[in-house]
């Protein structure tokens, strides 16, 4: 994991969690910010940031849901997590932000990707299809 992004890994990930959690919630605020009783709180834009930022580099990373024991490959799972967030977010009826978690999922992803492309020796792409390819099993990292 050293060619990822060596020493700076501890600070780059406090960047994408603080900086997820923003972002996550931005366009909720912007959506409501006139509305006096909207209220949302919590780190769950943070924590798919984070989510969607490991299935860049690892999209075999498996997936369990608590009660149910199968392990879904993220490159499944992340689709799936992003329709429903958005499907449900459209929905609304809910005291959940569906909103946050897709945008945090979002940047989690995007943040990632540019940072690897820009910043570290991981050949995106290709480690991307080589971890595809070794289904079921998680392949060795790739880097340049």
């Amino acid at each position: 994991m050293e060619c990822l992004f060596g020493p700076l890994g501890k600070v780059i990930y406090i960047i994408l969690y603080v900086v997820g959690a923003i972002a996550a919630i931005l366009p909720t605020y912007q959506k409501n910010k006139d509305n006096y009783y909207y209220r949302s709180l919590g780190a769950s834009g943070a924590v798919s940031a984070v989510l969607f930022a490991g299935l860049v580099i690892v999209p075999q990373l498996p997936i369990r849901f608590m009660f149910i024991p199968i392990d879904i490959p993220g490159f499944i799972f992340g689709p799936i997590y992003l329709g429903i967030s958005a499907y449900l977010d459209k929905r609304g009826n809910s005291n959940i932000n569906h909103s946050a978690h897709f945008w945090g999922a979002a940047f989690g992803f995007l943040f990632t990707l540019v940072l690897c492309i820009t910043a570290s020796h991981l050949s995106v792409l290709e480690n991307f299809i080589e971890q595809i390819k070794s289904t079921p099993h998680i392949s060795p990292i790739i880097c340049k």
